[in-house]
C-alpha cells in the first residue's frame, strides 16, 4: 500500500482528524480508507488501491463496538430487542447521513463516471467509506480508539431509536390494525389480525430460521426469500381468493423488512393533492393513506378481489388496478391526470377537449351529489324491481331516469330502488 499525496490532500486529511478528534499515525491508511474501487479500476498503476479491505474489517469492528454497547446498556432485553436496534443503527440507512455530517463526501476519491453519476452522495459509497475509516483506525490506534470514535455517532443513534422507533413490528401491526378498525370498520381490518397472526405461524417462523441458521444470512435476506416462497405458494393455489392472499403475503413480510432496516413502510406524505401511481399498493399502504390528499390511486397490477380494491372501496377513495398498460417513469411523475373511473382509464396531459369533457362530467357527478344530500332524509317508498324492470320503469317514466343513474352508477348490485315522491329539480 502506497499512494504519495500532494501536500493539500494532506492537509484536508490532517484537518479531517482534527475535526473528528481522531488521531492517526499513518494518514495513508486514511486516504486509502477514502478510495472508492471505481478509483482504481480507472487507474491501472493504482490497481488495488481502494477501501474494500478496510470496509470488510471496519464492518466487523462497528459490529462488535455496537453490541457490546448494546449488551451493556440494556441489561434488561432479550437478545432479540439487541439485535433489531442494532441492525437499524448500523444500517446503510443510519450510517449515510453520519458520513454526510461527518463531510466525507468531499473527501471521497472517485472515479470519472461514479463522479458524473452522483456517486458522492450515494448512500452505499458513503455508508462503506464509514466502515472504512473504522477499519483504517482500528489499525492505525487498536479497537479501544476505534470503539470512542464508534461510540461517538452510534449512542445518539441508539437513542434516537430507543426514544421514537425502537417499536417491534407487533407493536406496529396492532398500531395498524387500531387505524383500519377507525378507518375501515371491524370486519375489513381483519386483515390486519390476521397479519399478525401470520408472524406467529410456525412454518413461516422457521422457515426464517432455517435459511439463517443453514445458509449464514442475515435476517433481512432471510425474511424477503420466506416471503417471497410464501406468496409463490398461494399464487398457484386454484382458489381465486387464496391467491390473492399472496399479496398479504408479501406485504406483511416487506414491512417486517422496513422494520428490520429502521424504517416504517407505506405512509404516503404529501403536502398537497395527489393521485398516486404504482406498480401496486398493498393493504397496509392503502389504510394509511391521507383521504383528503389521496385524489385517487391507480395501480399497474393487482385485482378488483384484493384488500386493497375492498380497502379503496371502504374509504370511499376512487381507485384504477391492473392498468398495465401505464408507464411508471418521469412521462407520468408530476404531470397533470384525470382519472375516468367510470370507463376505467387515466389520461396524463389530456388535450383541451378531453379536460373540457372531463371537467363537465365531473361537475355532473357532484350535482349528483349534491342531490343525493337533498334527498337525505326525505320519506320514501321501496318498489321491488328486477334490472330489467328498472330499466323499462326508466323509459315509462322518465322524471325518475336522473335518480335511477345515481344508482346504477353508485353500484351494480341491487334488487330495489328508493323513489322520493317529490324530486328537487337540477334548474
Amino acid at each position: 500500500m502506497s499512494n504519495t499525496f500532494s501536500n493539500e490532500r494532506k492537509r484536508q486529511l490532517v484537518l479531517f482528524c482534527k475535526e473528528r478528534n481522531l488521531h492517526f499515525k499513518n494518514l495513508e491508511l486514511l486516504d486509502l480508507a477514502f478510495h472508492h474501487r471505481s478509483y482504481s479500476n480507472e487507474n491501472i498503476s493504482h490497481k488495488h488501491y481502494n477501501n474494500e479491505r478496510l470496509e470488510f474489517l471496519g464492518d466487523s469492528v462497528l459490529g462488535l463496538a455496537t453490541a457490546s454497547f448494546l449488551y451493556n446498556d440494556m441489561r434488561e432485553n432479550q437478545e432479540g430487542d439487541l439485535a433489531k436496534i442494532k441492525s437499524v443503527v448500523v444500517s446503510e440507512k443510519s450510517l449515510s447521513p453520519v458520513a454526510l455530517e461527518f463531510g466525507i463526501d468531499k473527501m471521497l476519491v472517485l472515479g470519472r463516471g461514479e463522479e458524473l453519476s452522483g456517486g458522492r452522495n450515494k448512500p452505499a459509497i458513503l455508508a462503506d467509506c464509514m466502515e472504512a475509516i473504522i477499519g483504517a483506525y482500528y489499525i492505525d490506534q487498536g479497537f479501544e480508539a476505534a470503539e470512542k470514535y464508534i461510540l461517538s455517532f452510534i449512542i445518539p443513534a441508539v437513542r434516537k431509536v430507543q426514544h421514537d422507533g425502537g417499536k417491534d413490528y407487533k407493536t406496529l401491526l396492532q398500531e395498524l390494525y387500531q387505524k383500519a378498525l377507525k378507518e375501515v370498520g371491524e370486519a375489513n381490518a381483519a386483515i390486519f389480525e390476521i397479519h399478525q397472526k401470520m408472524l406467529d405461524d410456525g412454518d413461516y417462523n422457521e422457515s426464517v430460521e432455517n435459511i439463517i441458521e443453514t445458509q449464514k444470512i442475515n435476517a433481512e435476506y432471510a425474511v424477503a426469500v420466506t416471503g417471497d416462497n410464501f406468496a409463490q405458494m398461494f399464487r398457484a393455489m386454484d382458489d381465486d381468493y387464496m391467491r390473492e392472499r399472496a399479496a398479504d403475503v408479501k406485504d406483511i413480510s416487506e414491512r417486517v423488512l422496513s422494520i428490520l432496516n429502521g424504517g416504517q413502510k407505506g405512509k404516503v406524505v404529501t403536502d398537497e393533492p395527489v393521485i398516486i401511481v404504482a406498480d401496486d399498493l398493498a393493504p397496509s399502504e392503502t389504510v394509511q393513506l391521507e383521504k383528503d390528499m389521496v385524489l385517487s390511486f391507480v395501480t399497474v397490477h393487482g385485482s378488483v378481489n384484493s384488500h386493497t380494491a375492498i380497502l379503496a372501496r371502504t374509504m370511499a377513495i376512487p381507485a384504477l388496478i391492473g392498468t398495465e398498460e401505464l408507464p411508471l417513469d418521469d412521462t407520468v411523475d408530476g404531470k397533470l391526470a384525470v382519472v375516468d373511473g367510470l370507463n376505467g382509464k387515466i389520461y396524463v396531459e389530456p388535450d383541451a377537449q378531453t379536460l373540457e369533457e372531463m371537467k363537465k362530467r365531473r361537475q355532473a357527478e357532484l350535482e349528483k351529489k349534491e342531490l343525493l344530500q337533498l334527498l337525505k332524509g326525505k320519506e320514501n317508498v321501496t318498489i321491488g324491481l328486477n334490472n330489467i324492470g328498472q330499466i323499462n320503469f326508466a323509459k315509462a317514466h322518465p322524471e325518475f331516469s336522473y335518480f335511477i343513474d345515481i344508482w346504477l352508477y353508485a353500484s351494480n348490485r341491487f334488487t330495489s330502488l328508493l323513489f322520493y315522491e317529490n324530486i328537487p329539480s337540477l334548474v
